[in-house]
């Protein structure tokens, strides 16, 4: 009887850089490196016992890599794909769950401010989307996408007209410039504002010192002993701060803080200083521009946008002055309160340097280009709210948030589908693929129904062509679909706001410019945008980008 003999092995200089790679990196896996080195030691000829021997493993263990290495080469040595247990929830169902998640509770008449993934659980239940899921689960689903309906952040709109103007200004003054002019070496720009209600608490039993694993500890309760104004004016450039104390606010207390920058050098000989302010009602309009410029002809009083005290950068020290010096609060008078003021200032002087701002007007101009992007998609969305009917049972049909719109397309598009095509459309393996995630992660559900991207308002009848869904352009989602089997005929299907031909798995579909993104396969003439998948077991016939 014939014996059997080892497999023999030959390398490629490729694979030996990976084996090695594999067989000696620090942070590989201790399978992988068993594995490489097996094959490794296989490649020099040695037989199969002495490879088990050095390499501490079974000599079944040997013949099972090498033998898999020989046949399908380095992919060989990746484990196989286990079956594990069938899933208990289909794509639509979680896709149902994440749309209910990116809704406010109040839309439902849930009483909630915010979901929670309990909450989230079992409204699912009570809408009949699921028999029964864990929290677990439900968090589980939206941590795929870092959907946190929990946590909210506020935030406020642009009211100022002219912010774009006003803005640019400030930020060119910043870096050293005003009306396209580099300031000169005897121009110096000025940051002003006031801290308004700065208190003075006197704890009821005093403060104490923290120890050895042991915070601060301070009283909660006080007595109220008065409070003040803090006034500041900030030298950008210089770094350096301009403090007063005034029992309030306003024009006077104001007109004083300037008189103490602008009466000391090199001030008071400079041939401009810049004032930047907010709108508050001691430096408000053009009757503050005209007092200031009446009082001191040198002085430049520039405003910030309504509702940006942000680009004002005495805010910033405010903030400092807030976390080393006033909070957790703890002062006897109002005079403790002025000389800690005063005595913070001279230490900062000693030592601060100017802050490093980076928003520039070319960042300014990105943001407002984003906020107009925003806005014209709430538009559009909210023109394209779905009628009755339009929409799988489980998900609202007037719904049209932003947010949920992804989900509402996944949706959506099968149910088209099945209008085009007559039949169901099923695909051996479909990417799921939802449109929130900046990362644009695509999942994959084997067996699964194809859900794309696409927001329609009703399906259209059999045989129509499908028209382009109004998109989000600034989301760059990338999705690659692998079809068995498609409606006759081709489509159009592109959420990105452009049609994109579709057609069978042996057609390819032409897209003039497209980079191609294909899953696990290689794409060629990509200067036409013909795509023609090189990896026979997949056969894609629709890319995105």
């Amino acid at each position: 009887m014939p014996v059997a003999t080892a497999r023999p092995i030959s390398l490629t200089a490729a694979e030996r850089a990976r084996l090695k790679k594999a067989a000696y990196g620090h942070k590989t896996p201790h399978r992988t490196r068993v594995r490489a080195h097996i094959v490794l030691l296989a490649a020099r000829g040695q037989a199969n016992a002495r490879i088990a021997r050095e390499s501490g493993v079974h000599l079944d263990t040997v013949r099972t890599w090498r033998s898999r290495f020989a046949v399908q080469g380095l992919p060989g040595l990746a484990d196989h794909k286990r079956r594990g247990r069938p899933t208990s929830f289909t794509p639509v169902q979680v896709a149902e769950v994440k749309a209910l998640a990116c809704q406010l509770p109040a839309e439902s008449g849930t009483p909630l401010a915010r979901w929670s993934c309990p909450e989230l659980a079992r409204e699912v239940v009570a809408r009949a989307i699921a028999g029964s899921v864990s929290a677990s689960t439900v968090r589980r689903w939206l941590k795929q996408d870092a959907i946190k309906p929990w946590q909210y952040r506020s935030w406020i709109f642009i009211r100022d007209p002219d912010f774009q103007r006003k803005a640019a200004r400030i930020m060119d003054l910043y870096a050293g410039a005003w009306q396209g002019v580099p300031l000169g070496e005897n121009e110096y720009v000025v940051s002003a504002d006031e801290k308004t209600s700065v208190q003075a608490r006197c704890r009821c039993h005093p403060t104490l010192a923290p120890g050895q694993a042991r915070a601060m500890r301070v009283n909660h309760e006080y007595g109220r002993g008065g409070a003040l104004a803090y006034l500041a004016a900030y030298d950008v450039h210089r770094a350096k701060v301009f403090g007063r104390c005034e029992d309030r606010t306003g024009i006077v207390p104001f007109m004083n803080l300037v008189t103490q920058v602008m009466t000391t050098a090199p001030y008071a000989g400079a041939e401009r200083v810049f004032w930047i302010v907010d709108n508050g009602s001691s430096h408000r309009g053009q009757r503050a521009i005209d007092r200031l410029t009446s009082a001191f002809p040198n002085a430049v009083m520039v405003h910030t946008p309504v509702h940006a005290s942000w680009t004002n950068q005495v805010e910033i020290f405010f903030s400092i002055v807030q976390r080393k010096v006033v909070a957790p609060n703890d002062f006897t008078d109002l005079t403790q309160v002025r000389d800690r003021l005063r005595d913070f200032e001279d230490r900062y002087n000693a030592t601060a340097q100017p802050f490093q701002w980076r928003f520039t007007t070319s960042d300014l101009d990105d943001l407002l280009a984003r906020l107009d992007r925003h806005s014209l998609d709430r538009q559009e969305e909210s023109s394209i709210a779905p009628t009755a009917g339009s929409t799988p049972e489980g998900l609202r049909a007037s719904t049209t948030k932003h947010s949920v719109l992804p989900y509402q397309r996944l949706l959506s598009v099968d149910e088209w589908l099945r209008h085009a095509a007559a039949v169901p459309l099923t695909t051996p393996e479909a990417v799921v693929v939802d449109g929130t995630n900046r990362q644009d992660r695509l999942r994959r559900d084997t067996g699964s129904r194809l859900y794309a991207g696409g927001a329609l308002a009703s399906p259209p009848p059999p045989g129509a062509s499908l028209p382009s869904a109004p998109g989000r352009p600034r989301l760059e989602n990338r999705y690659t679909v692998r079809a068995a089997s498609l409606p006759p005929g081709p489509a159009q299907l592109r959420p990105g706001g452009t049609a994109i031909a579709a057609t069978r798995p042996d057609e390819p579909a032409v897209v003039p410019g497209m980079k191609c993104r294909s899953w696990g396969g290689g794409c060629t003439d990509h200067t036409t945008g013909r795509i023609n998948c090189t990896r026979p077991a997949v056969g894609s016939a629709l890319h995105n980008r």
